[in-house]
């Protein structure tokens, strides 16, 4: 039998009942497709007695613990293995319900990377020559020695060690490393061959489509000192009359004053910060961070707008009135931001497209392989079955 490997990444059911608790079950039941990844690799894995459930009738839904691709076949640990410490670790520290829905989506991304390298390497190894077989065998020498000499001080017997804690070998890094050469030079060389360089009208459709991501609005380090007309409300007050709002707006206002003379003097600005603020970054010596023009809540907007009238980052504002406060700020530091323009935008541009135009190639490609290939079991959410009882469960099951 025949199905569409599409059919593999529809997950619309998983285990119900057993150790998955009521919300884990409806969020993986309600769960939608995820976005598609693009690494990973896929093994051989000896024919068991297991592999028998794979003909078996689809109706009855039952766990199947392999998927079958033309003669390729993919077990549950090969799913598991390079996620089950993450899906532990939020296996217990989620709600159920949340787990569940994180759950569905990182198996359907892992056996949809393991489906589409299936489909890859088959087609890749078909024409490979006995040359070219040494060739990619030589690169992965080379490979396992940078990774050796990098991460391991150039000791082989370390790197071994190493795998065989993570549950693998030198073997399987090996085979791992020789797939993703194998692929990776296939695709080079039947897909790259088919994508030109984009004509003027396709570069501007990207530059305008791009334009406003890639641009970076001006920003600056903002130092602040605020000083609340409240904080000088006498203690006990809670109906000021306007003599004892104005006596405290001129407090207010002598502080800031201070404040600002005492930077102008040469005083350190943290300092006039620590004695005379009363925001919340008096602590830190006023620094509030970066900001941009429309980055701040409302009532620091005109603190902000003068922020960006200061000619350098040695001159303090003057000081800024508004209904409850008085601010002074000065530059920490300035960015004056990026508008990048077409002309130096092009290289970045033809990047861009000729890898959004190789992956659509490619997955137009896997498109064609899925169409041929034997897929087995034919309702494959028995496989995602079989994985979600294997996976980490959430550790306190609700109540019905």
């Amino acid at each position: 039998m025949r199905a569409r490997v599409t059919g593999l990444l529809l997950l619309t059911a998983l285990p119900p009942g057993g150790c998955i608790t009521n919300a884990f079950t409806r969020a993986v039941e309600r769960s939608e497709e995820p976005s598609s990844t693009t690494a990973g690799f896929i093994g051989k894995e000896p024919i068991t007695p297991a592999d028998a459930a794979l003909d078996a009738p689809d109706g009855d839904g039952s766990p199947v613990s392999v998927l079958a691709i033309n003669d390729h076949r993919i077990g549950v640990d090969q799913v598991l293995k390079p996620i089950r410490d993450d899906l532990a670790e939020r296996a217990r520290r989620m709600p159920p319900a949340e787990y569940g829905r994180y759950l569905v989506n990182a198996i359907q991304a892992r056996v949809r990377t393991l489906a589409r390298d299936t489909l890859l390497i088959q087609e890749a190894s078909k024409d490979l020559t006995e040359q070219e077989e040494s060739y990619i065998a030589d690169l992965v020498d080379q490979q396992i020695r940078k990774q050796v000499n990098r991460d391991f001080a150039g000791r082989q017997a370390r790197f071994e060690r190493a795998l065989a804690q993570g549950g693998s070998s030198l073997a399987d890094r090996r085979a791992e490393l020789r797939r993703e050469l194998v692929i990776t030079r296939w695709l080079q060389l039947t897909i790259n061959r088919r994508i030109s360089d984009p004509t003027r009208d396709e570069l501007w459709s990207a530059y305008a489509s791009q334009k406003d991501a890639l641009t970076k609005p001006p920003r600056r380090d903002m130092l602040i000192i605020e000083i609340a007309k409240e904080s000088k409300m006498p203690e006990g007050v809670t109906h000021p009359d306007a003599t004892t709002l104005r006596k405290c707006r001129e407090s207010a206002l002598e502080d800031a004053r201070a404040a600002r003379a005492g930077i102008t003097s040469g005083g350190a600005f943290a300092d006039e910060a620590a004695k005379h603020s009363t925001g919340w970054h008096k602590k830190s010596g006023g620094r509030f961070g970066w900001v941009t023009r429309d980055g701040v809540r409302q009532r620091l907007a005109p603190a902000v707008e003068a922020l960006f009238t200061l000619p350098d980052t040695s001159t303090p504002s003057d000081i800024i009135e508004t209904p409850d406060a008085f601010f002074i700020v000065q530059a920490a530091a300035i960015d004056a931001g990026e508008q990048p323009d077409f002309r130096s935008l092009q290289p970045r541009l033809v990047e861009h497209y000729r890898q959004a135009r190789f992956n659509e190639l490619v997955e137009e490609f896997v498109g064609k392989l899925q169409d041929d290939a034997t897929i087995r079991p034919l309702d494959i959410t028995r496989f995602f079955r079989a994985v979600a009882l294997a996976a980490p469960q959430p550790k306190t099951p609700e109540r019905p």
